[in-house]
């Protein structure tokens, strides 16, 4: 019978699970009446996400400061600030 592993069978459990989704920065801030960030992904395409609109399935924009983007995902919120720009 076809064998898709090649062979080789499956992991074995318990190892660490692999990140597939791309991860994301943000690469611009824009503040006023309708703020919006520029999420670059890790091919480097860039997205507009505008306040209250989501990144991916699983991320949503919750804040948006000069340098800073607060983000909310089923683990909790976390800022993530501008690219190149220190904590």
């Amino acid at each position: 019978p076809y064998d898709p592993t090649g062979g080789n069978g499956l992991p074995a459990g318990g190892g660490p699970i692999a990140n597939i989704g791309p991860s994301y920065a943000v690469s611009g801030v824009i503040t006023g009446d309708r703020p919006m960030a520029v999420f670059k992904d890790s091919q480097g395409n860039q997205r507009i996400v505008p306040l209250g609109g989501h990144v991916d399935a699983d991320t949503k924009v919750v804040g948006i400061e000069r340098g800073k983007v607060r983000v909310k995902t089923r683990d909790g919120e976390q800022t993530l600030t501008l690219e190149g720009q220190g904590q």
